[in-house]
């Protein structure tokens, strides 16, 4: 499944946790509900392995329901959380399924990106099914973490020995300004770098163009989480966002349903779609996560 990611997966089967447990992933996917389980059980297993470089990776928090096909349902029916401390939220997978995942939510994400502080955040672990973190700063809320690990966990099964893509700056631990960013401060900000083409790996971002870009694994990547409908704001140089609206298109998307996504071709200085140009995103990409639900200090 999740080949070339470290702890050890060998033939996409068994996966080494800590360096002294081996769980089964054949065996986990089919007796799961749903592969978010299976992402959920393998992130929540890395974070506890304590892999942190500065102060404390507390454990993602673990989707905790039974997945429902329903997009507005509610709860899952048995689970143990008070519904004042459940969080939700609604993906859908590379088939078109929509599920649901619960967990208790402890993270709030105060004020705005550029003025703001975050309580309780969650840390991303330095590597995990799909990814490896670099730098210092891997705090957010429960809902950007859980996201992006969810999403890039996601490229990984539709296109199998995918090498990981390099996660950068989230937050600091309590949020707050964060050099040399004018943002990443209340916990829903991430920088996540580019795919590069012929399934290339990379330790760190690195600049793309038409050749270096592989823009249908980048857009796949981006579909995933814009469809989660928690998306605000994707900042992408304006000559990428031609190769992944290209990209989209050919995946199936119409050109009109398509302007409200990319700012493309309206030209950089557009304020329109979600997808915005942004001098220095030509090596990554930067997404900007809404207000999470009940985070009532939160400010767009």
């Amino acid at each position: 499944m999740w080949a070339n990611v470290t702890p050890v997966v060998q033939n996409g089967v068994r996966v080494s946790v800590c360096g002294q447990r081996w769980i089964d992933v054949g065996t986990l996917l089919a007796t799961a509900r749903s592969r978010i389980v299976v992402c959920g059980l393998l992130v929540l297993m890395l974070a506890h392995c304590g892999v942190a470089t500065k102060g404390p990776r507390r454990p993602l928090p673990l989707p905790s329901s039974k997945p429902t096909n329903d997009l507005l349902s509610g709860p899952a029916v048995g689970t143990d959380i008070p519904p004042d401390v459940l969080g939700t939220l609604h993906v859908q997978t590379g088939n078109g399924t929509w599920r649901t995942i619960h967990w208790e939510k402890t993270s709030r994400s105060i004020g705005k990106p550029n003025d703001g502080s975050l309580v309780d955040g969650r840390a991303i672990p330095l590597e995990g099914p799909g990814w490896i973190h670099v730098g210092g700063n891997p705090f957010g809320t429960d809902e950007t973490v859980l996201l992006v690990a969810w999403g890039v966990a996601e490229v990984g099964l539709r296109y199998p020995g995918t090498v990981p893509v390099v996660i950068g700056d989230l937050s600091a631990e309590f949020g707050g300004p964060l050099s040399p960013h004018n943002s990443h401060q209340s916990g829903r900000d991430a920088d996540i770098g580019y795919f590069a083409a012929g399934n290339r790996p990379l330790r760190r971002f690195q600049g793309m163009n038409a050749e270096s870009l592989d823009a249908e694994k980048t857009w796949y990547l981006l579909e995933r989480l814009l469809l989660t409908g928690q998306i605000q704001y994707l900042f992408i140089h304006y000559d990428l966002q031609k190769l992944l609206y290209d990209a989209a298109h050919d995946s199936g998307w119409h050109p009109q349903d398509l302007t409200s996504i990319f700012q493309y071709p309206n030209g950089k200085s557009s304020r329109t779609g979600i997808v915005r140009h942004s001098p220095g995103h030509a090596d990554h990409f930067h997404v900007r996560f809404r207000c999470p639900a009940g985070d009532d200090e939160c400010v767009p």
